[in-house]
């Protein structure tokens, strides 16, 4: 009977164990935030004066609202030069999802 009763747990065991990884993997996050961006994409500026970007929201389907996480992380805006820049958004979950768009800004001539 104590053999019997010993087996018993261990199935019971190793069954709790199969059960807790395959559930641990399917609720996975892997889907990244969406970023969106405010203002005029493409977007326009005047040569020779301030460039001053409208900025980015992001969400994501787990988190909830991550526009903490947004940086930078280029801008080529040069307002002393007509022509066609970008600047690149970066939003992160905790899962470690991330996901980078850009905004089009064009510096041109204004009188």
């Amino acid at each position: 009977m104590r053999k019997r009763a010993f087996y018993l747990i261990v199935i019971f065991i190793l069954t709790g164990a199969v059960v807790s990884i395959s559930s641990c993997n399917k609720d996975k996050d892997t889907t990244p935030p969406v970023i969106t961006i405010l203002g005029d994409n493409p977007a326009t500026a005047c040569k020779g004066a301030d460039y001053v970007d409208a900025g980015a929201t992001a969400y994501d389907d787990v988190d909830g609202d991550v526009t903490s996480t947004i940086s930078v992380v280029e801008n080529t805006v040069n307002t002393a030069v007509v022509g066609d820049y970008y600047v690149k958004y970066r939003a992160n979950d905790k899962s470690g999802n991330f996901v980078e768009v850009q905004r089009a800004v064009k510096v041109i001539e204004c009188k």
